[in-house]
């Protein structure tokens, strides 16, 4: 019984550093934003333009994203043309980072879509007839 007691309270310990470390992660990169705004007020400037949801951060936003993917089942969205059409126009248009990073997602799900041992985020369906 002691035994499971030290488990339970090492798994609770666990979870709570990971929370901390989300938070901690997210107050970095927060603080990173700000002193960027001080340092290369230039380079803050072309964020301001190019890429406002990077400086839109907010910590919580971490925890909502983390939560998101474990609350994720074995079921994958599928890529369709539509969510690449969409991808594209918003990269032509507003130059988006986070959409770039999308892209290249779904670039590797799409390279490895016939390899099981590979770990993706979407499900890509064969080309054929699309």
């Amino acid at each position: 019984a002691d035994e499971e007691s030290d488990d339970e309270e090492d798994a609770e310990s666990l979870a709570s550093m990971e929370d901390d470390d989300d938070q901690d992660e997210g107050e970095a990169h927060a603080m990173d934003l700000a002193k960027l705004q001080k340092t290369d007020p230039e380079f803050y400037k072309y964020l301001q333009d190019n890429d406002r949801e990077l400086l839109d951060f907010k910590a919580e936003d971490m925890e909502f994203e983390d939560d998101e993917e474990m609350d994720e089942t074995d079921e994958k969205p599928v890529l369709t043309s539509e969510i690449l059409k969409t991808w594209q126009r918003s990269l032509i248009e507003t130059h988006s980072l986070r959409t770039l990073r999308k892209l290249l997602v779904a670039f590797k799900s799409a390279a490895y879509m016939n390899d099981e041992d590979v770990e993706t985020k979407w499900r890509v369906d064969s080309a054929a007839g699309k």
